[in-house]
C-alpha cells in the first residue's frame, strides 16, 4: 500500500512540474523519489 501511496505523490508532483515546468519542480521530485526509494527499504 504504501508504494501505491509513493507512486500517486510522484505522480502529482511530475504532473505539477508538467504544468509549471520549473526546474525547482524537478529538483523536488528527485528529492522525494529518493527519499521514497529510501524509505521503502
Amino acid at each position: 500500500m504504501k508504494i501505491v501511496l509513493s507512486l500517486l505523490h510522484v505522480f502529482k508532483i511530475f504532473m505539477i512540474i508538467f504544468f509549471n515546468r520549473q526546474w525547482d519542480g524537478f529538483l523536488h521530485l528527485l528529492v522525494e523519489f529518493a527519499f521514497f526509494v529510501f524509505y521503502e527499504r
